[in-house]
């Protein structure tokens, strides 16, 4: 998949996001999750 560098920031800010809405247990590993996933995008 390929993503611009400029949608990152927005990408992030959705992640805590539903993070905060779902009333996720365990942020910290929803985040190392998503930011391993988003580490690996084409850009």
């Amino acid at each position: 998949m390929r993503i611009h560098d400029k949608c990152l920031s927005c990408v992030v800010n959705q992640v805590i996001k539903v993070a905060n809405i779902t009333g996720v247990d365990k942020k910290d590993e929803l985040y190392r999750e998503a930011f391993t996933y988003l580490s690996k995008l084409d850009f």
